[in-house]
């Protein structure tokens, strides 16, 4: 960080049109993320990690920044819904939401991101169910969604996630047991799935 105050200026983001790169992590920027982010079209990496960051994640430059590959707002103070529209950034990677405010449900059209490798949604104020069409992240590695209101039982589903090396769901309000199809997880390094109610055996037939 370079100890940056104030609010993104709405003129670099207007006239930068070609701009890959946005880096402005662990700083003091405030505000809201403008809508002229819309104008990047060639954006590949935006991160905006550990600000002061406030409001909803706006909605209406999703179709521009279709180039976008990592995308990271953690650590700010954002609200509102997850925003659906993600789903259309099909080269995305990398998606790290999480330590904000953010409420409601995870948006099943997420399932449409094909190319996704890291989500992290911990630590905000989620609740809903698990859906079990996330199964089609077969390049997933690490998944944390931890400490939030998430209800409902594990999607057997999720056994098709093969790549994933790093889960972490504690501090939910999950249910039920722990599928017999996560064993053909054979990449999994470390999990994290305590402070639920989970019960039954592990990796229940």
């Amino acid at each position: 960080g370079c100890q940056l105050t104030g609010t993104l200026p709405v003129s670099i983001l207007r006239d930068m049109a070609g701009l890959a790169y946005l880096w402005l992590s662990d700083n003091m920027l405030e505000g809201s993320l403008k809508t002229e982010l819309g104008n990047l079209a060639n954006l590949e990496f935006l991160l905006v990690r550990n600000n002061r960051f406030t409001g909803t994640i706006p909605e209406l430059y999703f179709d521009q920044l279709s180039n976008l590959v990592y995308f990271d707002v953690s650590q700010n103070s954002f609200s509102g819904p997850l925003p659906s529209d993600v789903s259309k950034w099909k080269k995305l990677r990398y998606l790290f939401l999480d330590e904000n405010l953010f409420t409601g449900t995870i948006p099943a059209t997420y399932e449409a991101l094909p190319d996704l490798e890291a989500f992290y949604a911990n630590r905000n104020q989620l609740t809903g169910t698990l859906s079990a069409e996330f199964g089609a992240w077969s390049k997933m590695s690490d998944l944390d969604l931890s400490e939030n209101g998430l209800s409902g039982t594990l999607p057997t589903e999720w056994g098709a996630m093969t790549a994933l090396g790093k889960f972490y769901l504690h501090a939910n309000q999950l249910t039920g047991n722990l599928p017999s199809e996560y064993s053909s997880w054979s990449e999994m390094q470390f999990m994290q799935i305590s402070y639920n109610r989970f019960s039954g055996a592990i990796f229940h037939p």
